[in-house]
């Protein structure tokens, strides 16, 4: 039994003349379609199409469609929840996503994490599907927080009416800092100076910002180095106790929790000894994750206190 509803791949099963080309055109019997054919069709749901006298039929079903160039085309079921790319046509190609699969999805993440609170990954414009339309969707499921990249990002939720917490999980530059707050939006913290950065910012705006507090486990990428906890950890404390941020959760990112279990493992032990010095210093960790789409279903000991499920929310 699958977990997850996937928008999964679809087959070809006839396509006539398509346009630009002087004859008919076979796709295989397969996964997708022909290269160049239909851009995308590995990973879309796709409805038929007409353009002009020419048809390209395929399977159908709810989750993603793809039109294409449509001169016609026969409407998906009204009772799907759908929502359309902002733009309207006319335009080479749209996505409509049904939010009803993707719901769907997101209650069985929850139910698998469980007890662990969920926090939808919506950044990027919820990977190209609507970060507006897909955060409302969601936003009844009770996630604990929403996740985005950058403060436009959040900022464009809170002018939706999202009241949720919203962590913006990449680095704020000093200037976006007046929107962090402005939003009331949670920022990660990837080095002691973003810690700093952001303390300062806060109390001069005489508030206080909700930090989570990034550690490197073996990524490379960002985060405060977990090897040297016992260096760092009295500054992030003093920085807590100037009064500018509070620490809201500690955090890492595995680098390959689908592929390589024992590296995932190891980065997994890592964070529980940094986030342990942190403790030992009187340090107070709300919450501990780590925790994306491929580790949350490959161990429930990485669920820890959050999850953050991005492209399994879509089927991916």
């Amino acid at each position: 039994m699958r977990l997850l509803e996937e928008i999964r791949t679809e087959r070809l099963r006839r396509l006539l003349r398509v346009p630009g080309t002087a004859a008919a055109q076979e796709a295989y019997e397969g996964e997708g379609a022909g290269e160049g054919i239909i851009p995308f069709a590995r990973f879309l749901r796709v409805e038929r199409v007409e353009i002009g006298g020419d048809r390209w039929l395929l399977h159908e079903g709810e989750g993603i469609i793809l039109r294409q160039d449509a001169a016609a085309f026969r409407p998906p079921n009204p009772r799907r929840r759908l929502t359309r790319s902002r733009e309207d046509p006319p335009y080479r190609a749209w996505l409509e996503v049904d939010l009803a699969a993707l719901s769907r999805n997101a209650r069985r993440v929850a139910k698998h994490a469980a007890p662990a609170r969920f926090v939808p990954m919506v950044k990027a414009d919820a990977y190209g599907l609507g970060a507006v339309e897909v955060a409302r969707a969601l936003d009844g499921l009770e996630p604990y927080a929403f996740g985005v990249a950058t403060p436009p990002e959040g900022a464009e939720l809170r002018r939706v009416g999202i009241e949720r917490r919203i962590v913006v999980f990449a680095p704020s530059a000093t200037a976006e800092i007046s929107q962090l707050l402005e939003a009331r939006l949670e920022s990660a913290a990837l080095s002691l100076a973003s810690f700093e950065k952001l303390e300062a910012g806060a109390r001069a705006a005489f508030t206080r910002i909700p930090v989570h507090l990034e550690i490197d486990t073996g990524m490379g990428r960002a985060g405060l180095p977990a090897a040297e906890a016992a260096a760092w950890t009295p500054e992030v404390a003093s920085v807590l106790r100037r009064g500018g941020v509070t620490l809201a959760s500690v955090y890492t990112h595995f680098h390959s929790a689908g592929t390589d279990p024992a590296a995932t493992s190891l980065q997994l032990t890592r964070l529980r000894r940094a986030a342990s010095v942190l403790e030992e210093a009187g340090v107070e960790i709300p919450f501990l994750h780590a925790a994306n789409s491929d580790a949350m279903m490959a161990d429930p000991q990485y669920h820890l206190g959050l999850v953050r499920p991005g492209i399994y929310l879509n089927g991916g």
